[in-house]
């Protein structure tokens, strides 16, 4: 999801940025880019006591945290019930287990804040409408919009100086939506068993030959940065914001909205 790009737009509008990565050569080379606003710490979400130390070592240098920013993520690939069980544990490690973990353990240093603070949860349009292949992605995703709603809230009913968001993007140009056709071609290979073999094959070769499509309805990741630091800076932030290019509308909004039967026709009529 780009995240070096929302880490430098945060540091240029002048936030301490600790930014938490599990690849040590990027995060320490984001730092060395950015300057001091950086602050990296090396961390893998999808273990709970890296997240626990993670935090534990920031309460050491900071009294109070003004913003918590999730936007760690994984792609998942497959057809529900042909996935693996580490597959399936890794990306809801990631995708959902890793952003509560990070708000349960920041919330003391959150609720320091004088003038209150902020969590944002970048989820995706996926975590409302789930299509083909991307179940148990979406179920992952979902499962932070709906955690998300219920943390807001209870912050709410508590009166806690606390404003919780969700960011859910579309498609976006990232490493990790490029990787789509290739770990969907994996699976593929994978499970040639599989009874949804020969419609997800004719999908990769769609994918293959109109790979400019994907370009047309694809923001850049900047785009999001601009959304979160948005959010950061209103003074009363809506619960979701989605941001899409205007060309992905119709593939997000008409599934979500139309009677189920139509839905899936439509859904259908984009995947050959």
């Amino acid at each position: 999801m780009g995240a070096n790009t929302k880490a430098k737009k945060l540091a240029a509008k002048g936030w301490i940025v600790y930014a938490l990565d599990i690849n040590e050569q990027a995060v320490n080379s984001l730092a060395a880019e950015v300057g001091a606003a950086i602050h990296p710490v090396v961390c893998s979400i999808a273990d709970k006591d890296q997240v626990k130390s993670a935090v534990d070592a920031i309460a050491k240098r900071e009294t109070r945290l003004d913003a918590l920013v999730n936007v760690a993520g994984m792609l998942g690939i497959g057809a529900a019930g042909w996935q693996t069980e580490e597959e399936l544990m890794l990306m809801f490690q990631v995708n959902a287990m890793g952003t509560i973990r990070l708000c349960r353990d920041c919330l003391p240093l959150l609720l320091k804040a004088e003038r209150g603070a902020n969590i944002v949860n970048v989820t995706s349009i996926g975590g409302k409408v789930a299509w083909p292949w991307t179940g148990c992605y979406s179920a992952a995703k979902g499962a932070i919009e709906l955690f998300t709603d219920g943390l807001r809230r209870e912050t709410y009913m508590a009166g806690l100086n606390l404003r919780v968001s969700v960011v859910a993007p579309g498609a976006v140009s990232t490493p990790l939506a490029a990787a789509f056709p290739v770990k969907m071609k994996k699976h593929v290979e994978a499970t040639t068993d599989s009874p949804f073999h020969a419609r997800m094959a004719s999908m990769i070769a769609f994918l293959t030959s109109n790979q400019q499509l994907d370009y047309l309805v694809s923001l850049d990741p900047g785009t999001v940065a601009d959304a979160i630091v948005a959010v950061l800076e209103a003074h009363a932030p809506a619960a979701r914001y989605v941001v899409m290019h205007p060309l992905f509308a119709p593939i997000y909004y008409l599934p979500l909205y139309l009677p189920a039967g139509l839905g899936d026709f439509f859904v259908r009529m984009l995947n050959p």
